[in-house]
């Protein structure tokens, strides 16, 4: 069975009692030493996890041979010790339980002849076993021919290999196919299949049509025993349970986990590498196997790629194709075993009945199957052929007749598919050449052609696929091709020397000043050179480089491409980059004094939108005007300019149809890839039921990075998600467990693209990702548009409090008044006096030209805003009733220069003050008259006065006599 990886977490295990041998305990590191000094190599334990992590976190660690699911939280885990791992394992505090070796009441009838293998009821001696391949060699020299993979394995022994093929010296245009078994020692039920497979196909050639078929138009390898030190451990006379045969190789070494892993690096064991593996390593790389299985022991099912990352975690590319081999090897199995329970293990919840993504069931670093289809381009199996690791010779035939037609079956999957040659379009010579399928191959699913001939041959499910041709120094060609289940498709093509520059950038109208271009260069020669020119004067050398334009504007591009065949070419894209820019909003501060909220505004081309960071932050509000939170202190919000881009929809529609409404345990939905950043504004379900659903976004890491949960009705409902999606791959969207939403059970038509943004990829369904669809239907999405910089506008809170306004006034003169200013918290002011003049001044004094009542207002102002006060200021003629009043008969001489004279008709004496002030209505003299009753003259000097206008005012009278001074 399959093997471990590594995974540097400590989970608490749940133990649940089974009955066995002897009871669960805790480590007992005298009890385990004593058996593994007796053993010599190895002991197992069971032990228990209860959950799939905890399995893997096993599983990847230590060399777990089995995993039976209990229920869906509990899961028996079998595992292999050696000694480098025992301490590592009491250390985990598990439970345990001593595993007994297999029942010794079996047979393990050993063959000292080959005559006695006739039945194919017994196990050979080794000596035996070489010699059976010898013989097939001698008997069938045109047919069959032994190869050696290692002719010194540490334990002295070879590792051997049939090729059959009717031309078995030539290569051919045909496909090379390879079946190994028995890499764990102990596992030996697969190596009589191959054994028995070898005979059966080379004394049946010609006779029987299926075999005929097979030779006529294959390469077939066949490995009997891959570990024959493992499985003669002791000696070479006999085999069965340990310590007479063994999970390890002759070091103790678990050559299931031994080889290069493609996602954690060589060596994931920690064991240096074996001379197998390295024998195995430059044997497949000698050759170009389309297809292989692995036979082991201990299960029954039928296990795919990946070993390492569930299906959830990295789907195979070829998953769908890979399901319907394993269900039709399981299904003949069982048909062959009249359905008696064999080949029906069950890995995990909801999985086909001896059928399982390999770390489905349990996770494997360092294991062949995925050194195999990651390395070496192989579609490798690893198929567990019995529930005991070695069957006792009684059942031997049995279980042939089990498997055989599953075995002819899954040959024959390696004639089906795209097949053809591909040569040079000048010379018709056989070409080294990629076959990749676009939007569907990924991790090294693409294969190449073998030379000498140049063929090539790609196992794939049945459907139309968009198909490129590559090799170096050659034009790169596409076709599209139908192939159809279990049917072969031919496509020759030829390839043209050349060199065509190509590039991209996945978005040439943007608003991003970053622009990543992307070299496709349709050369795979190595040393390459690049010259590339922006447009705006700035170049590269780099393959793939970025570039950043320094202003908006449209940009010519120009690459020039140079391999090392002395081939060059040159592509120009006129006016192809469009850098768009929106211009930088315009903000208007606000203030307020103390603390509260404060009013900001901005206004620009698109959508104003507010943040507290001057970059990334939180997204507080969209508008032109944006309210603060109550401030107690200056605060600077950024504001920048949005132009929002278009929303589209996309995804399938089958909100209704071809499905049924999905409840159970596990959290299934969608795999997608983010082209470029995009808002998922919403998507539209079908609910069979009015409850809450939790809708998850996972990263390519499986970190959840938005969720959003919701209160759904029965029947269908739009869902408003506005998760935020970066650029990048590997996305999941995801309902929670029993979410009873509807979904399609089969023809879902993956790739989805929507618009320029968005690719919906597969489903994480244990089985048929790709044809399964999930809950979530016409997705509505938008580009994130275009985004200028951020400016800052702050928002301001004084110091002080609000000012009070008031003022007093006192009446100088007749005319004139002086205003005093009472106001509080103020440190400016204006005046208006009523007969349209104004003053800034604090206590102003002010005079009229003539009586009447004027409106006076004082403003007073300070940092926190302003208040106002308002009199009334009435002017009367003096105080003087009209019994009083006199008119002036006569003023001269005017001008005048040292005196003047008044003449005035007085009704009644009394005294009368005068007063002289200048034309600013300053005082410059004053003084009293004696009036008789009758005509007076009065003479007022006025000789100390400077030339000009003065105004001669009399308490009697009521208006200003103008005087000219000379």
């Amino acid at each position: 069975m399959k093997t471990k990886g590594f995974l540097g977490v400590i989970f608490l295990m749940v133990v649940a009692m089974t009955a066995f041998s002897q009871t669960y305990h805790q480590p007992n590191v005298i009890e385990v030493n004593n058996l593994l000094q007796n053993q010599n190599c190895e002991v197992q334990v069971q032990f228990f996890a209860n959950s799939k992590d905890q399995v893997n976190y096993f599983s990847r660690k230590y060399s777990v041979d089995h995993v039976k699911m209990v229920s869906e939280d509990n899961f028996q885990i079998r595992a292999y010790l050696n000694n480098t791992d025992l301490q590592k394992f009491l250390n985990e505090q598990v439970q345990y339980q001593i595993k007994d070796a297999e029942p010794a009441s079996k047979a393990f009838t050993m063959a000292t002849t080959t005559a006695q293998m006739v039945n194919w009821d017994r196990y050979p001696t080794y000596s035996v076993y070489t010699q059976l391949l010898a013989n097939f060699q001698t008997n069938y020299p045109t047919l069959c021919k032994i190869d050696t993979i290692l002719a010194n394995t540490p334990g002295g022994k070879k590792i051997l290999v049939a090729k059959i093929s009717k031309n078995v010296n030539i290569h051919e245009d045909e496909p090379e196919f390879l079946y190994s078994s028995t890499m764990h020692g102990d596992e030996t039920t697969g190596a009589i299949f191959m054994l028995r497979l070898i005979d059966y196909l080379l004394s049946n050639y010609t006779t029987v049509p299926r075999v005929t078929n097979l030779l006529n138009n294959m390469e077939i390898y066949i490995c009997p025993f891959a570990n024959p030190d493992g499985t003669y451990k002791t000696n070479n006379n006999t085999i069965g349970n340990s310590p007479t045969s063994t999970r390890t190789n002759f070091n103790n070494v678990d050559l299931n986990r031994n080889y290069p892993d493609p996602w954690t690096g060589n060596n994931p064991d920690g064991n240096a590498t074996q001379p197998e593996t390295q024998a195995f390593m430059t044997f497949a790389t000698a050759h170009n196997f389309v297809m292989s299985a692995n036979f082991h022991g201990g299960a029954e099912l039928a296990n795919y790629p990946w070993d390492y990352y569930t299906t959830t975690e990295r789907p195979q590319p070829d998953a769908a194709w890979w399901i319907s081999v394993c269900k039709e090897y399981v299904d003949s199995c069982k048909s062959s075993a009249s359905n008696n329970g064999y080949m029906t293990e069950v890995a995990y919840t909801g999985a086909y009945p001896g059928v399982t993504e390999g770390a489905d069931w349990y996770a494997v670093t360092g294991g062949r199957q995925d050194y195999m289809g990651y390395f070496q381009k192989c579609r490798e199996l690893t198929l567990e052929v019995s529930a005991t690791k070695a069957l006792g010779t009684e059942n031997l035939n049995t279980y042939w007749n089990y498997n055989f037609k599953s075995l002819m079956q899954f040959m024959e999957q390696a004639l089906y598919g795209i097949r053809g040659v591909v040569t040079d379009a000048n010379t018709g010579l056989p070409i080294k050449a990629k076959i990749l399928i676009e939007s569907h191959d990924a991790y090294n699913t693409e294969v190449y052609t073998s030379l000498p001939v140049g063929n090539y041959h790609r196992p794939i499910k049945g459907g139309t696929y968009s198909v490129t041709y590559s090799a170096p120094c050659y034009l790169s060609q596409t076709y599209t091709i139908t192939a159809a289940d279990k049917q072969s498709v031919r496509k020759d093509v030829q390839l043209i020397l050349g060199l065509e520059a190509k590039f991209f950038v996945a978005d040439s109208i943007t608003c991003n000043p970053t622009v990543t271009f992307q070299n496709i260069t349709d050369s795979t020669a190595t040393g390459n050179t690049w010259n590339w020119s922006f447009g705006d004067g700035a170049t590269s050398t780099l393959s793939s480089p970025s570039h950043t334009y320094a202003s908006e504007g449209t940009y010519t591009v120009r690459l020039i491409s140079t391999n090392s065949c002395s081939q060059n070419d040159t592509t120009i894209k006129t006016n192809y980059i469009h850098i768009q820019q929106p211009g930088i909003p315009v903000g208007i501060n606000g203030q307020r004094c103390n603390a509260g909220s404060v009013t900001l505004q901005a206004s620009g081309s698109g959508t104003m939108r507010w943040y507290n960071l001057a970059t990334a932050g939180t997204l507080l509000a969209t508008g032109n005007v944006f309210v603060t939170p109550s401030l107690s202190a200056n605060t600077t919000y950024y504001v920048e300019n949005w132009d929002v881009a278009d929303s589209i929809t996309g995804g399938d529609s089958r909100v209704n149809t071809e499905g049924g409404f999905y409840n159970n345990t596990s959290e299934y939905g969608l795999f997608f890839d983010a082209l470029k950043p995009f808002k998922l504004m919403s998507v539209l379900v079908n609910a069979n039921s009015s409850a809450s659903r939790t809708f998850k976004l996972y990263n390519s890491s499986g970190v959840v990075i938005q969720q959003k949960t919701v209160t759904l009705a029965v029947g269908q409902t739009r869902v408003s998600l506005n998760f935020d999606v970066p650029q990048g791959t590997g996305f999941k969207l995801t309902a929670n467990t029993n979410p009873n939403l509807y979904r399609n059970n089969t023809t879902a038509s993956y790739p989805y693209l929507i618009g320029d943004l968005v690719k919906i990829t597969a489903s994480n369904a244990a089985s048929n990702p790709s044809s399964v669809y999930y809950f979530f239907y016409d997705w509505h999405v938008q580009e994130v548009g275009c985004v200028s910089a951020r400016v800052p506008v702050t928002a301001s809170i004084l110091p002080g409090t609000n000012p009070t306004a008031s003022f007093m006034y006192t009446q100088t003169d007749f005319l004139s008044f002086s205003f005093s200013n009472n106001s509080s918290n103020s440190n400016s002011w204006l005046w208006n006096f009523g007969d349209g003049t104004t003053s800034v001044d604090q206590n102003p004094t002010h005079l009229y030209a003539q009586t009447g009542q004027y409106p006076v207002k004082l403003l007073a102002y300070s940092n926190c805003g302003s208040d106002s006060a308002s009199q009334s200021v009435t002017i009367l003629d003096g105080g003087v009733d009209a019994s009083q009043k006199i008119t002036v008969a006569e003023v001269f001489p005017s001008p005048a220069k040292d005196f003047i004279t008044l003449k005035i008709n007085s009704q009644k004496g009394y005294v009368t003050t005068y007063i002289i002030y200048n034309n600013v209505g300053q005082l410059v003299q004053q003084g009293e008259i004696y009036l008789n009753t009758g005509l007076n003259v009065s003479e007022i000097r006025i000789e100390h006065l400077l030339v000009g206008s003065y105004y001669l005012k009399l308490s009697i009278i009521d208006k200003p006599i103008k005087v000219i001074k000379i």
